[in-house]
């Protein structure tokens, strides 16, 4: 089978990058793949492996990705399926490769598009709604990474059950089960007498307001406690404004984004994700695996305990309820447990990631 993937993920170039290997383990599965990537100026096109060629666009700037990947893309002949890792501008670039070369067309859905929240966000996300609901209709095949976009696409555009498979993002159990901590989080934060834990990009969708709102409340019971945020993003400089606003420097910290979260897991009493919504939720199944209470609003894959979206008392409330008793947070992570035993390994998840397409053609 000969597979093109159109996608945004630079890190595909860097040597030894957690996505450079898992390419190069999808590319076990199939006889070619082809990988085109959304990039500035500065990449270069080569072989990855004798079948994982990988082509940057090499734009001149953001508003080119489009037309550049699919000059690119019309070049390689004699694919079986062109998939997008998204129904937004990748859709649009694999739609008219797909019909240029009379192949497959499979579209990836990774995030939550038919929630209000996404809709409202911004002018662009707005036009990626409408940009979606033209293509799915005309994709053999749909991706999704959870049961709440399937329903969502069967519900609000009849897309038929049959075109769809649920594929979760990999979560590498045996990796995050070596407990392997490199630096000691309980040590560098010896004052915190809990330390409540967030991961994820400070974009808008996160939401990460609302914890640092539901510290407020926090702190009454547990003056000691601290939120550990780690993440980058355009909403930083915003979160660390209200952190003054409110005088919460003792019980909310930031870090930079780091890769290997481990340590921050296992340092941690509580899990939190505040999202308006998500695709799927990676770092709710990592804390997991460290049978750590996840926390999160009602988006994505909703493991933990759920509360309201939006909804800062409900997330006050259950965060000192859980810090406060034992038998809750064991209640939570034998729930988890049981949702952690339905994660596929990693050789289960290569003959999911192959089946799909198989099913597609």
């Amino acid at each position: 089978m000969k597979i093109l993937m159109i996608g945004t993920d630079k890190r595909l170039f860097d040597p030894g990058s957690d996505i450079e290997n898992r390419f190069i383990e999808y590319a076990k599965l199939f006889d070619e793949l082809h990988v085109i990537v959304f990039t500035r100026k500065g990449f270069k096109e080569y072989n990855l492996l004798p079948n994982l060629r990988l082509y940057p666009t090499n734009s001149w700037n953001r508003w080119w990705y489009i037309f550049d990947a699919v000059r690119i893309g019309r070049r390689i002949k004699m694919m079986d399926i062109v998939s997008a890792q998204d129904p937004f501008e990748c859709g649009i670039v694999a739609w008219c490769i797909a019909r240029y070369i009379k192949a497959k067309l499979q579209l990836q859905i990774h995030t939550d598009f038919l929630n209000k929240n996404f809709f409202s966000e911004s002018f662009l996300n707005r036009l990626r709604v409408i940009i979606a609901r033209f293509l799915l209709p005309q994709a053999n095949c749909i991706r999704v990474v959870s049961a709440r976009i399937k329903n969502s696409l069967q519900k609000q555009m009849n897309i038929k059950e049959r075109c769809i498979t649920i594929l979760p993002i990999f979560v590498d159990k045996e990796y995050f089960q070596k407990n392997y901590i490199k630096t000691n989080i309980r040590s560098k934060y010896s004052f915190a007498s809990h330390i409540i834990l967030a991961a994820s990009r400070f974009t808008r969708e996160k939401n990460i307001s609302m914890g640092i709102q539901a510290m407020k409340e926090i702190r009454k019971f547990y003056p000691n406690a601290l939120l550990l945020f780690v993440g980058d993003g355009p909403e930083k400089k915003k979160m660390q404004t209200l952190i003054d606003k409110h005088d919460l420097h003792k019980n909310v910290i930031i870090e930079s984004w780091i890769d290997d979260l481990r340590p921050y897991y296992g340092a941690a009493d509580i899990f939190i994700i505040t999202s308006h919504y998500e695709g799927y939720g990676r770092t709710a199944v990592e804390a997991a695996l460290y049978d750590k209470p996840v926390i999160m609003t009602d988006v994505g894959i909703a493991i933990g305990s759920v509360v309201p979206v939006e909804d800062v008392s409900v997330l006050s409330k259950r965060i000192i309820e859980i810090l406060g008793s034992d038998d809750k947070k064991n209640q939570i992570v034998a729930r988890q447990r049981e949702f952690l035993l339905t994660l596929p390994s990693r050789r289960e998840y290569q003959h999911l990631f192959s089946d799909q397409f198989n099913a597609c053609i």
